[in-house]
């Protein structure tokens, strides 16, 4: 009975959260929005140089617990996994956390992590292309590169301020690649997050665009005709924002 009414309890809150999250707004505070976006003196760090930095670190195969900049006792992170299922050659995993208690080797390992650390390292500018080959390769049944494959960036954020549906595609290879992406019977244009600039204007149906070689697009799906508005470093498109850092 404790358990029954455990689990009911538990329900009713995710229930409430839900509720509120669904009806929850932005607030402006006027002492915060009176803050300026960049504070003067300030320093940004160097975030693609942190990521090439942990990019390093965690796909190194000689690294040690006795190695100077260790601080973990099981090295190196990553392994090999010889086991070649769903693909004919050997690919890599790593734990999805540091001290998962049963991922150490083979093939005791998520797409969440391996896809993750892969594509983050190649918009880091970061050559991937043999490790994208293998790991895709072993989850191939999740994901399998095509002309028409893409990543539903919103399909599992529950919760994120309104957007458009917003893609990525990522060109593995060495020579640039063309994608299709089919907008329906209503005109849309299609804006690269990445590249900040429109790759398609007012189109309908099946539409194509091409890839550079180690490249991805983050494609968002914007209203033909929107109205552009700049706030800061954010870009809205009918008061939606489609980008964080191309703002005027």
């Amino acid at each position: 009975m404790g358990k029954i009414f455990g689990s009911c309890r538990m329900v009713m809150l995710a229930v409430a959260m839900y509720s509120c999250a669904a009806i929850a707004a932005q607030i402006d505070i006027p002492r915060i929005e009176s803050m300026p976006n960049m504070p003067a003196p300030y320093q940004m760090r160097d975030w693609k140089q942190v990521a090439r930095d942990y990019d390093n670190y965690i796909f190194s195969f000689t690294r040690t617990a006795s190695s100077s900049d260790s601080w973990w006792e099981k090295y190196p992170i990553v392994w090999w996994d010889t086991g070649r299922v769903n693909y004919p050659w050997d690919t890599f995993g790593m734990p999805s956390y540091i001290g998962h208690p049963s991922m150490h080797g083979g093939g005791t390992h998520e797409a969440i992590n391996c896809l993750g650390a892969v594509l983050g390292g190649a918009l880091a500018g970061i050559d991937k292309s043999n490790q994208f080959v293998a790991v895709t390769g072993q989850y191939k049944p999740l994901f399998e590169f095509s002309s028409e494959t893409n990543l539903d960036c919103l399909a599992t954020d529950y919760f994120h301020s309104k957007a458009y549906p917003t893609y990525l595609y990522y060109n593995p290879h060495s020579e640039k690649k063309t994608v299709n992406i089919d907008l329906g019977a209503e005109h849309k244009s299609i804006y690269d997050a990445v590249e900040n600039k429109f790759l398609v204007t007012n189109a309908a149906g099946i539409q194509s665009f091409s890839i550079e070689p180690n490249s991805a697009v983050l494609a968002v799906l914007t209203p033909a005709s929107g109205n552009i508005k700049y706030d800061g470093k954010k870009t809205l498109i009918n008061g939606v924002v489609v980008d964080y850092i191309k703002g005027k």
